[in-house]
Order: C-alpha cells, then sequence, then structure tokens
C-alpha cells in the first residue's frame, strides 16, 4: 500500500510532468505546451 508521500509524488508528477505538458491548451492556440515552447525557441533561433 502507498504512504500517503507516495500518493502526493505521484499525483504531482501525473499533473506537472503529464496532464499539463501534453494537453492541448486553447491559450497556446491549441497546442501543447512542449510544442509551443519548440516553436517559440525555433521561432527565437531563426531571428
Amino acid at each position: 500500500m502507498a504512504t500517503d508521500e507516495e500518493a502526493r509524488r505521484d499525483i504531482f508528477w501525473y499533473i506537472e510532468c503529464f496532464h499539463n505538458r501534453k494537453r492541448r491548451h486553447q491559450a497556446l492556440g491549441n497546442m501543447t505546451p512542449e510544442a509551443f515552447e519548440q516553436m517559440y525557441y525555433k521561432d527565437l533561433a531563426a531571428h
């Protein structure tokens, strides 16, 4: 059985590392945060 600390760690990982990075965000033009960040740095390097 998982401890409270293990449960907190697993929930944090799911939210911060999976859910928020993989789901599309309307504020980012329906892109994932990862895709938006890649586009941002690619555009930054091109200028």
